[in-house]
C-alpha cells in the first residue's frame, strides 16, 4: 500500500469550490492543439470558462486561440517547466492521472521530493515555476467514464492477449469533464486528420506531423464518432467541424 503525506492530498481532488463558477456560467470553450484553431476573441470571453490542453501555446497566437485559460489539463509528460508563459495568474493546472507515475511526479514538485524520472516516455519537468495553490488533479473517474462510455475502450484482456492497451486522449476527457459542468461546451481545434496522411500537422504550433501518431496509444477513430455523436446529439458545439 503506497502512503502520500496528508499535504499532498490538499491538491487531490477538484474540489467542489473549483466548480462554482462553472455551475454560475453558460458557457466553456475547450480550446485543443490541432491545426483547425481559429475561434478568435469574443467580446464575452471574460464571461467563459475556457478549458485549454496540455503544453497548447498561446503567446503569438492570441487572434486564432484568444487568451483566456480558466483551467489547463496536463500529464507530465506534457507540462511546462514554467505554466505561468502561456497560463494566467489565476489558471488552474489540472494534472490528468494516467498512470500512478504521474501521481508520483506531481507529488515529488509539491513536496520538493527526490525525482524519479522513471516510468515516462518522455523526461517530465524536474522543476515547477508555477503557483503550486493553483494545481489540482483531476478524478480518475472522469477517465474512466470516458474510457468505458464515451468510447467503448475494453478495460480488460484475455491472457495473453496481443491487442494493444488504449486510452483516451487529453482532449475528449475535457470535453467529458465540461459535459458535466456546463450548460454549454464549445470545442475548437478537435480535427481528426487520418493517421495515413502521415504529413498532416497534429498541432497548430510545432512540427510533428500525424505520421508520430500511427502507433500511439490512442483510438482516434472512436474519438472522432464519439465527438460527431456528442455534436449531433447537441450536446456540444463545434466551432470548426471535424474532419
Amino acid at each position: 500500500m503506497r502512503k502520500f503525506p496528508r499535504k499532498f492530498f490538499n491538491y487531490c481532488r477538484m474540489s467542489v469550490s473549483t466548480f462554482d463558477c462553472l455551475l454560475q456560467l453558460v458557457q466553456c470553450h475547450i480550446a485543443r492543439q490541432s491545426t483547425n484553431m481559429r475561434i478568435g476573441v469574443s467580446p464575452e470571453e471574460r464571461l467563459l470558462v475556457t478549458l485549454r490542453l496540455n503544453d497548447a501555446p498561446v503567446r503569438g497566437y492570441e487572434d486564432d486561440v484568444g487568451n483566456k485559460t480558466t483551467m489547463r489539463l496536463f500529464y507530465p509528460e506534457s507540462a511546462s517547466t514554467n505554466p505561468e508563459e502561456h497560463n494566467t495568474p489565476d489558471t488552474l493546472m489540472v494534472l490528468v492521472p494516467f498512470k500512478f507515475n504521474d501521481l508520483r511526479w506531481i507529488k515529488e514538485i509539491i513536496l520538493d521530493e527526490k525525482r524519479n524520472l522513471k516510468g515516462f516516455w518522455r523526461s517530465p519537468p524536474q522543476i515547477w515555476q508555477g503557483d503550486l495553490n493553483q494545481i489540482r488533479i483531476l478524478h480518475p473517474y472522469f477517465l474512466y467514464e470516458t474510457a468505458t462510455k464515451l468510447l467503448n475502450i475494453p478495460t480488460n484482456f484475455p491472457p495473453k492477449s496481443k491487442q494493444k492497451p488504449v486510452h483516451p486522449t487529453t482532449g475528449i476527457l475535457a470535453i467529458q469533464m465540461a459535459l458535466h459542468y456546463c450548460d454549454v461546451v464549445n470545442v475548437a481545434g478537435f480535427g481528426y486528420p487520418k493517421t495515413t496522411d502521415f504529413d498532416h500537422p497534429v498541432h497548430y504550433y510545432g512540427s510533428n506531423k500525424m505520421k508520430s501518431m500511427k502507433d500511439s496509444s490512442h483510438d482516434l477513430s472512436a474519438e472522432s464518432r464519439a465527438l460527431k455523436t456528442l455534436m449531433e446529439a447537441g450536446a456540444i458545439q463545434l466551432l470548426r467541424q471535424p474532419s
